[in-house]
């Protein structure tokens, strides 16, 4: 399973339905539920703590594979925007005879409106449904990772996982007109360009992220260190951002317009820094 998930980067659905995450199809029939997509062994335990129903366990240590306990999830959707690795989704089969609503995190612009019609891609990327936007969720305590719900054909809820817009193909409603005038005046989506030298050097070296990723990150609406972290994986790798945040943070400033001191630094997760087993082993501390 996880042979496969390495080469290809691609959860298939054998891969999915034989995890302890995955719910059962009496489950899914009864009304929404999570579906988690989290198959590899990683230092990661948010959905834990932010279930209300405690319906996902991590346990000890950390790099547990989630648990799903189905009876206890009731379809809330709020483990969706707290999963670092964007990895959740809810699915209803139950919203009507011949469709079913997939809710899935969205961190692109422009977000599309209810009522507007999307193009539903699959794991990965592509079209292969049509889908009505049923609901936009977006408050503050998501940190900028919206939550999309969408309507599909009911065959392909347990493969749609995200949606593509299209401004220029497609007729907006009035709502979605307004919010793209809104942003297209936004201080974000002034790109200040920087030297060559900045944009082209390697910033995040455990994840080979340049300059010029992240400032693309911030001009497409990431002022964040958190989105910039979910869009580039800029702070993911081994040293968990030690020697890139600060760099990061001061791009983040100059193209945002918003002071060092109000960015908030990423998330880490343990080992906070790289450190060798005999030091565990001896406790002794690191020169």
């Amino acid at each position: 399973m996880k042979d496969k998930l390495a080469k290809i980067g691609i959860i298939n659905k054998a891969e999915l339905t034989q995890s302890a995450a995955f719910p059962s199809e009496e489950r899914l029939r009864r009304g929404p539920v999570a579906v988690i997509e989290c198959l590899q062994e990683i230092p990661c335990n948010p959905c834990e703590f932010v279930c209300p129903e405690k319906a996902i366990e991590v346990g000890k240590p950390i790099t547990n594979l989630p648990r799903f306990l189905e009876d206890r999830c009731t379809g809330c959707g709020l483990c969706i925007p707290h999963c670092p690795g964007l990895a959740i989704f809810v699915v209803d089969l139950s919203y009507s005879e011949h469709e079913a609503v997939v809710q899935f995190p969205f961190e692109f612009l422009p977000l599309p409106a209810v009522g507007d019609e999307v193009n539903a891609v699959d794991r990965e990327g592509i079209v292969i449904a049509k889908g009505k936007v049923k609901a936009v969720r977006n408050p503050q305590r998501f940190d900028k990772t919206p939550v999309i719900s969408v309507i599909v054909p009911k065959e392909f809820a347990m493969e749609v996982r995200s949606a593509k817009i299209s401004p220029r193909s497609k007729v907006l409603s009035p709502k979605s007109k307004i919010n793209n005038q809104i942003k297209s005046k936004n201080l974000w989506s002034r790109h200040r360009t920087s030297d060559v030298g900045r944009r082209t050097t390697i910033v995040c070296r455990c994840e080979e992220v340049s300059g010029d990723e992240i400032m693309q990150a911030v001009k497409e609406e990431a002022p964040s260190l958190k989105a910039v972290k979910n869009r580039t994986r800029t702070g993911m790798g081994l040293c968990q951002g030690r020697i890139c945040a600060k760099i990061a943070t001061g791009l983040i400033s100059e193209n945002a317009g918003i002071p060092p001191e109000n960015i908030k630094p990423p998330t880490v997760r343990p080992p906070v820094r790289p450190i060798a087993l005999d030091q565990l082993a001896t406790g002794k501390e690191d020169d």
